[in-house]
């Protein structure tokens, strides 16, 4: 019976054993393959890393900047806003990023790339005393997007995943940490309730 479960302990380690170095042989075979470029695994690996890249600097660079042209589209072109939904989006957008400008002024804090090295993704690289806490395109991007929600419940969901992706793609991007996208994300939600309070359309109306 000892020898049963010897034999079948020791036949068992060696199994995984082998398969552990099946393993470990099949990733660094992977990662050669990267390196040297020489096979269709490494070229499709490359290219979809490219791919990666791309969608990572267009969702952390230019998405935003796509947001605030579909507002304008559901405005002058849909028509599906009114002028005062479209106002307190825009200012909920504009103050959150201004609000978002100052604390960095206040706060410095360096950003992933200055302290790991890594290259940023995004279209333009921020200057190294530019600071990280909290991300001024998140403020924005939520500060839009929750201004919609008051006003416009589905276009609002979509805008607000839109602005989470914003937000997602800064931090894979190493411009930003996660803390960062969290503390744009709850200054541009503050901004934009604070603005709906306000009524912002009646003071331009009464000024």
């Amino acid at each position: 019976m000892r020898f049963k479960i010897n034999f079948l302990f020791k036949g068992g380690f060696q199994a995984l054993k082998r398969e552990g170095e099946a393993f470990c042989n099949f990733h660094t075979d992977i990662l050669a393959s990267i390196i040297q470029g020489d096979c269709r695994l490494g070229k499709g690996c490359a290219r979809m890393l490219f791919n990666m890249n791309l969608l990572i600097t267009f969702a952390a660079s230019f998405l935003l900047w796509f947001m605030y042209a579909g507002l304008i589209i559901l405005w002058l072109i849909d028509g599906r806003m009114k002028r005062e939904q479209v106002l307190h989006a825009l200012a909920a957008g504009f103050v959150a990023w201004l609000a978002a400008e100052i604390i960095k002024q206040i706060f410095p804090s360096f950003r992933p790339f200055v302290t790991d090295g890594q290259t940023p993704l995004t279209l333009t690289i921020p200057g190294i005393n530019d600071g990280s806490f909290p991300s001024g395109h998140t403020a924005a991007a939520f500060g839009l997007a929750s201004s919609l929600w008051l006003h416009k419940r589905k276009t609002g969901w979509l805008y607000l995943f839109l602005a989470l992706a914003v937000g997602a793609a800064r931090v894979l991007a190493h411009v930003h940490y996660p803390v960062d996208i969290l503390g744009g994300a709850l200054l541009g939600i503050l901004t934009a309730f604070a603005l709906d309070k306000l009524h912002l359309n009646k003071l331009i109306t009464n000024h």
